[in-house]
């Protein structure tokens, strides 16, 4: 049954679950994921429509398409293409679609449980390029899980190795480069930090205070 939502019915889900929901695997998302983001179920919302199979602009003309100019067809198919999802997708993808929905004025139509956003950044971030990665050599030094150096650079080798096993997505995603003969491998120190409070291997406090002298030039707001 088609309805016309103009406000979310479903109460969206709290930062800590829409965090939980960022950092599914690929193809983790479906309808009821997308409910607890956006508030929002089957049906219609505006031009949009919505079911198990994703969110497409609604097409009753699809049919008479030669009724219109090749212009106006143009933009008919390339709204349906720009503003379609399909589920399952990844967190990345709907990110990239909500994106999209938002792009004429800043606003989108759905809405967007707090914390899923900022998660995507904290995980994925900027370009490379645009942002600070460091040596694993630098993240031992400034980040001391253990008292003893030695005991704490052995605790970083473990999971500098094989971050999924240790870590999960978010430590994986916190690798900017893999290391290779006498090249180390490089990390976000911002992703790395949020991981280490998430997980409680050391405070919030002391997290900021390594930052700051290790790494002043990390954006500590996402922290």
């Amino acid at each position: 049954m088609n309805q016309d939502r103009h406000n979310p019915t479903h109460p969206l889900a709290t930062p800590t679950r829409a965090a939980e929901l960022a950092r599914l695997q690929d193809e983790g998302i479906g309808l009821s994921e997308f409910i607890e983001l956006t508030g929002v179920g089957a049906g219609c919302l505006g031009i949009y429509r919505i079911s198990s199979n994703g969110v497409s602009v609604l097409d009753e003309q699809a049919a008479s398409l030669t009724d219109y100019s090749a212009g106006q067809q143009h933009d008919i198919l390339s709204a349906r293409r720009n503003f379609g999802l399909q589920f399952p997708c990844s967190p990345i993808e709907l990110m990239s679609w909500y994106e999209r929905t938002r792009e004429s004025n800043g606003v989108s139509d759905f809405p967007l449980a707090p914390g899923f956003e900022l998660e995507l950044r904290r995980i994925q971030g900027a370009a490379p390029s645009d942002r600070l990665s460091v040596p694993s050599s630098k993240v031992a030094a400034a980040f001391a899980v253990k008292p003893d150096p030695a005991e704490n650079r052995a605790w970083w080798d473990r999971r500098f190795r094989d971050p999924n096993k240790y870590g999960g997505a978010v430590l994986t995603a916190a690798r900017a480069a893999k290391g290779h003969q006498k090249y180390p491998s490089r990390w976000y120190p911002d992703v790395l930090a949020a991981w280490l409070v998430e997980r409680g291997f050391l405070s919030r406090e002391d997290v900021l205070r390594a930052i700051a002298q290790h790494f002043p030039d990390v954006d500590v707001d996402l922290l």
